[in-house]
């Protein structure tokens, strides 16, 4: 289904597991529905892609005292297994978009051509912070993106508030696939997103009319 993307956001053992740091609260009791949005989109021949955290010791998100705003204690350090995908979002044939520039032909090309799934390595909370986003983003071309994962008042927020100032595209947030780590948070940005076009709903409603 070429018109359809859907966004898998940093579904990582640190966020997910709640032995790990920093864990999202509650990731735990998203991970059916995640592990169904998953497998129906290898059903159904939806393009799948995402972001990963992955960091190096020494980053300015790991710096200094943990405040959970712009630092967060040591996590998803690179070849940890914290740093690994959840056994329920882990990619088949994954090809692993590196943080540095790809010239944007040859990545599209290679996105166009690749028949697993695709998901960008980032340093920071957001996706843009990759410089090679917008070629991926471009490479697939969807009329819709549907969003999932953690934290939703962290990098799903980067991610969405990301598409929303690129054009062309209709936005699906998966309500019940997506955890915050100020839960409080939750509700203004849902209600700011619906204002502004994203559609939200859950996961049965998703498979229900992606087909």
């Amino acid at each position: 289904m070429a018109d359809t993307l859907f966004w898998d956001v940093d579904t990582q053992v640190d966020f997910m597991d709640p032995a790990g740091a920093p864990y999202v609260p509650r990731a735990e009791t998203i991970v059916a529905n995640l592990e169904r949005l998953t497998l129906h989109a290898r059903r159904m021949a939806i393009a799948r892609a995402g972001s990963v955290d992955q960091h190096a010791p020494g980053e300015p998100e790991l710096f200094g005292l943990p405040g959970f705003l712009d630092t967060y204690p040591p996590h998803c350090v690179a070849g940890t297994p914290g740093s690994a995908k959840i056994a329920a979002t882990q990619p088949q044939n994954a090809l692993w978009i590196p943080s540095n520039p790809v010239p944007a032909p040859a990545l599209a090309a290679q996105i166009r051509n690749h028949p697993g799934e695709v998901f960008l390595l980032k340093h920071r909370f957001d996706v843009f912070s990759n410089p090679n986003t917008c070629t991926v983003l471009r490479a697939y071309g969807p009329s819709r993106i549907v969003v999932y994962g953690v934290a939703l008042d962290v990098a799903v927020r980067h991610a969405v508030e990301g598409f929303l100032t690129l054009t062309g595209w209709e936005i699906w947030l998966v309500e019940d696939a997506v955890k915050a780590v100020r839960p409080d948070a939750a509700a203004d940005l849902l209600d700011d997103w619906r204002g502004r076009g994203v559609r939200t709903m859950g996961t049965d409603e998703v498979l229900d009319l992606i087909r």
